[in-house]
């Protein structure tokens, strides 16, 4: 190939971006014109290289790489998406029926061969923005789960969910627009239900926490504070819980 393949890479965790590049260090036909750390950097960086390629992580802080997928909408080039991913049942269906490729982590040196390799017989395609409109219309098809009341069920967005609180054989969900809901699911079967959503984090028997809220914790008083909407949550963390927090960011 005469003309290189130009890529950014859009990744929080620089690590991450690391071994990517060195990963495509064994392909002398690709050219990393840029790492980002964020969803805006990787728009201003996208606005300008125009890439080939864009490795774009998908659980990123702040805004996650389907939001830049939201924002190219309007902005369309000859561009193929390569989404990173470590999580998400649901996000990696709704990838694989958009016509997206995607490479789970830690990348593997073979998987990303054959990734860029069907890249390299594809590359004629030039329909993103279809593809873009597919992701957005199965993302939302599969981004509510169900939650059985006494009166029925209501579906409700996992990033929307504050925090799960057991209330003897039912569970209080509390939303972050400020509403509750009692399930009849029990806290266990929540907990199952969520935990291909990695930000939820149980910190008692009691209690489940959507980690994207939280704002401080005290290992002293063994509490955690959520923030939402301009409202504080204390909430009590066990013992045995503690330890859990160390590995957040």
């Amino acid at each position: 190939m005469s003309k290189k393949t130009t890529a950014i890479i859009i990744d929080d965790e620089q690590e991450a971006r690391d071994v990517l590049c060195r990963l495509l260090q064994k392909f002398p036909e690709i050219e990393v014109v840029d790492q980002l750390a964020d969803v805006d950097l990787g728009i201003v960086s996208f606005l300008k290289y125009k890439p080939d390629i864009v490795f774009l992580d998908v659980q990123m802080p702040k805004k996650d790489g389907f939001e830049f997928i939201n924002h190219l909408q309007d902005n369309i080039v000859n561009t193929t998406i390569i989404f990173i991913t470590a999580y998400h049942k649901y996000a990696i269906e709704a990838i694989k029926h958009s016509a997206f490729d995607y490479l789970l982590k830690p990348i593997n040196q073979n998987e990303l061969k054959a990734t860029l390799e069907r890249y390299w017989e594809a590359n004629n395609r030039n329909n993103l923005q279809v593809d873009i409109q597919h992701l957005l219309q199965n993302l939302n098809n599969k981004q509510k789960i169900k939650l059985n009341t006494r009166n029925g069920f209501e579906l409700v967005k996992p990033e929307d969910i504050l925090y799960l609180e057991a209330d003897h054989n039912y569970t209080r969900i509390y939303c972050s627009k400020g509403k509750n809901t009692l399930s009849t699911l029990n806290l266990k079967k929540l907990e199952d239900l969520l935990k291909e959503y990695p930000f939820f984090l149980r910190i008692s028997r009691s209690t489940i926490i959507n980690t994207n809220y939280l704002s401080t914790f005290d290992r002293t008083s063994k509490k955690c504070l959520l923030f939402s909407n301009s409202k504080a949550y204390e909430l009590k963390v066990s013992r045995e819980k503690l330890k859990d927090f160390d590995s957040l960011v």
